[in-house]
């Protein structure tokens, strides 16, 4: 029982430290009307250490929120004024009609500033209130001082929004232990995906490719129950496939049973020529016969 109350009083005062250094403050900027894509952005003080929470609200009026919506995303992060070191990134809220028209960015750790992006041409004025809990107290007061917004300004085509980057070395969705860059745990659902190819097998059409003979390719299944070069069942539920290096390697079958087809063509083709050619000479001795 006292290690049960040690811990909820050593959890209280954890908690009551975040609490204790927090500030709020509210800035408004205007966007030129019927000019959509451009941002303005929210700078961070430089000379104050920023290691904790972030969340950074904007909407058309604090007052009317149901009515303009609402746009909230939370900014965990660690730069201290001898370095940078992570973030981490949520979306608390997003309520249209704003939602559809704003999009706030993540921390830039080099310009020490956050992008706000105005994508259409409407709903231009906009307020934005940050709320701040900082670890330690020093600087708080500074910090919440010292934050600024810009003046709007046009993306052009040459610029990239950053509407969403990433800070990790892996990122995973619905699973907590990404393996690769990118882990989805789902489907995915895109208009197109384009993957990046090297050796394309265009090389199976060259004349010193050795092309396996059917009876070897039969051979090679009896023995292991796969195509030669494809990956087994275990393998590909076991490990995934890479998409890249399957379509490289499916294409590769595809080319050399087109050229299997292609010998067979020409072999039927023959054949079709000789049978004629006999059906000829058996015509003409019959004649003769007669």
């Amino acid at each position: 029982m006292k290690k049960i109350m040690l811990s909820l009083i050593l959890i209280g005062m954890y908690l009551s430290l975040w609490a204790q250094y927090a500030g709020t403050r509210t800035l408004t900027v205007t966007f030129p009307n019927e000019t959509p894509n451009q941002v303005c952005y929210l700078y961070l003080p430089t000379n104050v250490n920023q290691n904790g929470v972030l969340e950074i609200t904007i909407t058309g009026s604090f007052d009317y929120e149901l009515n303009t919506g609402v746009l909230k995303k939370r900014i965990t992060f660690m730069k201290q004024t001898s370095g940078y070191f992570n973030a981490s990134y949520e979306v608390l809220a997003a309520v249209n009609p704003l939602a559809e028209k704003w999009h706030i960015g993540d921390f830039d750790p080099e310009n020490n500033r956050i992008p706000i992006y105005h994508l259409t041409s409407t709903g231009n004025r906009l307020s934005i209130k940050v709320d701040a809990q900082m670890l330690w107290s020093e600087g708080m007061t500074a910090f919440m001082q010292n934050l600024t917004v810009s003046n709007p300004e046009t993306l052009n085509h040459g610029k990239s929004r950053q509407y969403k980057s990433i800070m990790q070395d892996r990122v995973g969705i619905g699973t907590l232990n990404p393996a690769e860059r990118l882990s989805v745990n789902g489907n995915i659902r895109a208009k197109e995906v384009k993957v990046e190819m090297a050796n394309w097998p265009d090389y199976v059409f060259k004349k010193d490719y050795a092309l396996p003979s059917l009876d070897e390719v039969d051979k090679y299944i009896q023995s292991h129950g796969h195509l030669p070069g494809m990956p087994t069942a275990q393998e590909a539920v076991a490990n995934g496939v890479e998409l890249g290096e399957m379509n490289r390697k499916l294409l590769e079958k595809v080319e050399e049973l087109t050229l299997h087809l292609i010998e067979k063509d020409k072999f039927e083709k023959q054949m079709v020529l000789k049978i004629e050619e006999l059906g000829a000479e058996l015509k003409a001795l019959k004649n003769k016969t007669n």
